[in-house]
C-alpha cells in the first residue's frame, strides 16, 4: 500500500498533468493581423498638427523668439496638413518680437505655450487692457490663449495666458 504523503504527491501529479493537458489542447483564439492605418487616427494627427507644433517648435535665443517660433510652427503646420489653424494671425518677425519685448520679463516666457504649459502657476491671467490689445497684435489664436478671435462665441473674463 502506497502511505498518505505518497497519494497525496501522486494526486498532485495527476491534477498537474491533466491541468496542462486541459490547457495546451483547448482551441487558441485566433492572432489578429496587425492594424493598418487608421482613416480616423490619420484625421486626428491632421488635425492636432497646429496644436503639437506649439510645443515641438525650436527653441529660441530670448522668450520671444520662443514664443515667434511655436506660434509660426503652428500656422505652418496647420496649413501643411490643411487642418484648421489655430493661430488666426501673427504679426511679422521682427513686429512680434518688438511688441513681445514691451512685456515684463517674466511675462515675456509665459507668452510661450511650452513655457506655460510647464510653469502654468507661475503665468497668471493677463488682464491688463494695454496687455491684451497688443497680445493680439502679435497673435491670434483660434481658441484660449490670451486673447481669443472674436468668432470665439465665449471670452473668459480673464483668460489664461
Amino acid at each position: 500500500m502506497l502511505s498518505p504523503r505518497l497519494r497525496i504527491l501522486v494526486a498532485v501529479v495527476v491534477v498537474a498533468l491533466g491541468a496542462a493537458a486541459f490547457l495546451g489542447l483547448r482551441p487558441r483564439p485566433p492572432r489578429h493581423p496587425p492594424l493598418g492605418e487608421s482613416a480616423h487616427g490619420t484625421g486626428m494627427d491632421r488635425s492636432f498638427a497646429g496644436y503639437l507644433a506649439l510645443y515641438h517648435a525650436p527653441e529660441g535665443k530670448t522668450p520671444c523668439e520662443t514664443a515667434y517660433n511655436a506660434y509660426k510652427a503652428s500656422l505652418d503646420e496647420a496649413e501643411a496638413a490643411q487642418a484648421k489653424a489655430l493661430v488666426l494671425h501673427l504679426a511679422p518677425r521682427e513686429e512680434f518680437l518688438t511688441l513681445c519685448g514691451t512685456f515684463p520679463e517674466t511675462e515675456q516666457r509665459c507668452l510661450s505655450p511650452k513655457y506655460l504649459r510647464e510653469h502654468h502657476d507661475a503665468c497668471p491671467p493677463m488682464t491688463d487692457p494695454d496687455e491684451l490689445a497688443r497680445f493680439k497684435q502679435m497673435v491670434e489664436l483660434r481658441h484660449g490663449g490670451p486673447v481669443q478671435a472674436e468668432t470665439s462665441e465665449k471670452t473668459p473674463e480673464a483668460p489664461p495666458r
